[in-house]
């Protein structure tokens, strides 16, 4: 009993300092639906604290906002996505995107939870969406774009699955296709399908052949068709609505549902020439597999 509340302790205390560190950047800059909090000393202070247009606010900070902003609108307005404060896993539950400048190990990082910070730069009354960037992070660093897009793919469903969650990603972080980025023929054999599964930031030139090959709506189209497993997962899994477990938002259970979100997709926006049909089959095969 004494080891169980030692643990429950210490639990708490980790949970209490994940919150805090956040909580105690000195400084708040707001764009809604964006609201951006850094420091300039201590732990989590900025790398690059200049400030050439002398606006009070460092050129990184109104960088990384642009950036988002700019990818905001594109991917709402232009690829007609549904923005994550606006989805129905979000809506009239979170009210901000909160961004937390961080010393941290990696340069960035999306949750999936709605919080209540209690800032210490602002009175804060509504709950929000978060991601952590790196304090160390270069302006024309993609990652905040990279991390905006996770949480567009969180507010339409739970799956975290990788070889899904960073191709796309990677694929839309590229907002204006400056990097002229090559597709791949699609799978035409199950070993070829199962390859796909083992990669991940790599996958974006899968996702690219669809654009190539179907209508312009076909990734808006994918998500919604892959909101609509989320329901066939719980259904299957007994999961709670909305309340899954990690382990369980990242399984490999989760590839054959979203192999029947691209089935569903691909009959609705593709042309059916032999590659597709002939990826429809393999695919097909596949999620009939026990």
């Amino acid at each position: 009993m004494k080891i169980l509340s030692l643990f429950l302790l210490f639990f708490t205390f980790l949970e209490a300092d994940w919150k805090s560190q956040r909580e105690n950047l000195e400084y708040c800059y707001i764009q809604e639906p964006f609201r951006i909090f850094y420091s300039l000393r201590g732990e989590h202070k900025l790398h690059q604290q200049q400030d050439h247009d002398q606006n009070d606010i460092p050129d990184l900070i109104d960088e990384i906002i642009d950036q988002l902003k700019n990818a905001h609108i594109i991917l709402s307005q232009q690829r007609g996505l549904t923005s994550p404060l606006l989805n129905k896993r979000y809506i009239s539950k979170a009210k901000y995107i909160d961004i937390h400048m961080l010393h941290i190990d990696h340069n960035g990082l999306a949750g999936d939870a709605i919080v209540n910070y209690n800032y210490s730069s602002i009175q804060n009354k509504y709950p929000s969406l978060s991601m952590s960037l790196s304090t160390k992070l270069s302006p024309t660093n993609l990652t905040p774009t990279h991390e905006l897009i996770h949480l567009y793919q969180n507010g339409y469903s739970m799956i975290k699955t990788r070889w899904y969650t960073e191709g796309l990603a990677r694929l839309l972080e590229d907002l204006s296709d400056t990097r002229k980025q090559k597709s791949i023929p699609l799978p035409a054999t199950e070993n070829e399908l199962r390859q796909l599964f083992k990669k991940t930031y790599d996958n974006y030139r899968f996702f690219k052949r669809f654009e190539e090959k179907c209508d312009q709506s076909f990734i808006k189209k994918f998500l919604e068709q892959l909101s609509l497993q989320d329901l066939e997962i719980e259904k299957r899994y007994n999961y709670k609505h909305y309340q899954w477990q990690e382990h369980d938002q990242k399984s490999d259970k989760n590839t054959k549902f979203i192999l029947k979100a691209f089935n569903n997709t691909i009959k609705k926006s593709c042309p059916l020439t032999n590659e597709i049909q002939n990826f429809l089959q393999i695919s097909t095969q596949y999620i009939a597999q026990d």
